[in-house]
């Protein structure tokens, strides 16, 4: 039986207007790959259950820092993520062109990228973190005391 990481990762479709999530039930999110004319590098705090995860975009130059994160990282181990509460960021990139893989998530200084885990030696989870709005990291309702990124 596939996972829902391994599903979400399979059902990612690239299309002319970004990337879409085919979900389990048949339903698609629809995510925009471009804002304002720029490409864009969507992030996600995975943290609700049953409610739309905070998330954001990167925009250029930022966006192109993202494939010197994961440059010459070392493998480790599957880590024993939590199922609920806070899961990490996941970094959404719909530009085939950007030199990164189109489903990124980091956790607790581990790199997934489809069922590989690597260590997060560059920092990617704090730069991800340093990307969220301060609109979104005052609004989470106390959620910042659990879940730090």
């Amino acid at each position: 039986m596939t996972s829902w990481r391994q599903f979400l990762l399979t059902a990612v479709m690239l299309s002319s207007c970004g990337i879409a999530l085919l979900l389990p039930s048949g339903e698609t999110i629809g995510l925009v790959g471009r804002a304002h004319g720029q490409n864009v590098a969507i992030v996600a705090q995975l943290i609700f259950s049953g409610q739309p995860d905070p998330q954001w975009t990167i925009a250029d130059p930022a966006r192109q820092q993202l494939p010197s994160f994961l440059a010459g990282v070392p493998p480790v181990s599957p880590p024993n993520w939590p199922q609920f509460g806070c899961r990490g960021l996941q970094v959404l990139n719909p530009d085939p062109l950007l030199a990164f893989p189109p489903l990124v998530r980091v956790f607790e200084g581990i790199i997934e990228i489809g069922n590989s885990y690597f260590a997060d030696v560059h920092g990617l989870e704090a730069f991800l973190g340093s990307t969220m709005p301060t609109s979104i990291d005052s609004n989470r309702n106390g959620i910042s005391d659990v879940c730090e990124p």
